[in-house]
């Protein structure tokens, strides 16, 4: 195995020495002295900066020589993630500044280069202009027309609106509540049992029409669920109940491979035909409070 492996590296080395084109790696992976010694990048860009601290960024300068080191981000996300205290005795004196990435710093003192996405080519729906308006000050233009509805998009919402006739036109979003729905602790992490099966029998449904053919995915690809939860126990919960459903053979294991179970933040970047965002808490907003308060709202 070790030859093989050894064999590997001289091919991935090989291939680098003589590739041109782009590459896309972690900060972490692209500063790995195999990576840095066979691959000699012209161009350096650094997607995110806002999230990284000074140490990912310096790593990326100290092993990097292009002719171009370009570094984008938006100042209005959450910046580093930065631990608050370490066994609840030490405070973090350097919290405060540490959750300023070095782009954001740099931003303050005017040198960088400000610009902002012109047109929101993936936007659909009632989505199309929702980052236009929340963060571009309504200047970000929907390439197909902020009323342009696929097909695909209104045989979802005609699904939505027959189970909820209360569902406006032009609008894919729906909230409920279970009022009294007992939360219930695993450790320092919760679930919530009512949440669990209520969703539950709304995938049976939403599975049920996909296979016969009522809805589908949108420009052709394949159709999927997205079940989404602030709770680590929550999404255990909901993983467990799922292959449940396929030994009761409630669902196929071809329907339950159209089903996704995430953490909200591990969600991001993820992308679903319907998404059920579970908040758990019934009756308060427990740690998301915190969260909320660190997406810096727009200026």
């Amino acid at each position: 195995m070790s030859d093989i492996k050894a064999l590997i590296t001289k091919l991935y080395a090989a291939f680098l020495g003589q590739f041109t084109g782009v590459v896309v790696v972690t900060p972490y992976a692209g500063c790995l002295s195999e990576f840095v010694r066979d691959f000699k990048a012209d161009i350096v860009m650094v997607d995110e900066a806002c999230r990284m601290d000074k140490a990912d960024i310096l790593m990326i300068v100290r092993h990097h020589d292009p002719g171009l080191f370009m570094v984008v981000g938006d100042p209005r996300q959450p910046g580093p993630f930065v631990h608050e205290n370490h066994g609840n005795i030490v405070t973090n004196p350097f919290k405060e500044i540490m959750e300023r990435s070095p782009l954001e710093r740099a931003l303050s003192y005017g040198v960088v280069v400000k610009a902002q996405l012109a047109w929101n080519h993936r936007g659909k729906g009632s989505l199309a202009c929702l980052a236009s308006e929340l963060f571009y000050r309504h200047s970000m233009l929907c390439a197909e027309g902020k009323d342009a509805w696929p097909p695909e998009m209104l045989a979802w919402h005609e699904w939505l609106k027959r189970h909820c006739p209360s569902l406006i036109d032009g609008s894919q979003h729906i909230l409920v509540e279970l009022q009294g729905a007992a939360v219930e602790k695993l450790g320092t992490s919760s679930f919530n049992m009512a949440h669990v099966q209520h969703v539950c029998a709304l995938v049976v449904l939403v599975v049920a029409a996909i296979t016969e053919g009522n809805l589908r995915g949108l420009d052709g690809k394949q159709k999927s669920i997205l079940v989404a939860t602030f709770y680590k126990a929550q999404q255990a919960r909901y993983m467990e109940a799922f292959d449940n459903m396929v030994s009761a053979k409630t669902l196929t294991r071809e329907q339950r491979r159209l089903v996704n179970v995430r953490t909200v933040e591990g969600a991001q970047g993820f992308a679903a035909d319907l998404v059920i965002v579970d908040f758990v808490n019934s009756t308060s907003p427990g740690f998301t409070v915190p969260k909320l308060q660190k997406t810096r709202p727009p200026t």
